[in-house]
């Protein structure tokens, strides 16, 4: 029940703060996701088989009608982002897997994706090992 001119709530004051507070920490970290991912080339999301603008889609519409897209942009930080910036930090450094056909970088003693070893014989030149 809500009513101004006794300061009655239906919601103590406090829990409204807190709520109002993760809503906004949600959307917050949302709109950086979706900036975030504006700001990388697109070209290093399909070298990732990861279409920017789907994500961004994604990430935005689903903030808007639902908490799942704050799941994404969570995800995005943790998963999708460290390989993109990966591949745009590092250009020549990035190999194709054999065996899941995805980029990653050429340090990496694992692929990314399949946890298939690789080994490398030079800076431009790896060799997968079974």
């Amino acid at each position: 029940m809500f009513v101004a001119a006794s300061h009655i709530y239906s919601i103590p004051d406090f829990y409204f703060y807190v709520i109002l507070a993760v809503a906004g920490v949600a959307i917050a970290v949302s709109i950086w996701a979706v900036v975030d991912a504006s700001s990388r080339p697109s070209w290093a999301f399909e070298a990732a088989w990861y279409p920017k603008g789907v994500w961004i889609g994604m990430i935005a519409v689903l903030t808007v009608l639902s908490g799942v897209g704050t799941l994404l942009a969570i995800w995005y930080f943790i998963r999708i982002r460290p390989i993109v910036v990966g591949i745009a930090d590092h250009p020549d450094g990035v190999v194709i897997c054999d065996k899941c056909q995805r980029h990653y970088e050429a340090e990496s003693v694992y692929c990314v994706y399949c946890a298939r070893g690789i080994e490398s014989t030079s800076s431009r030149e790896t060799t997968l090992v079974a």
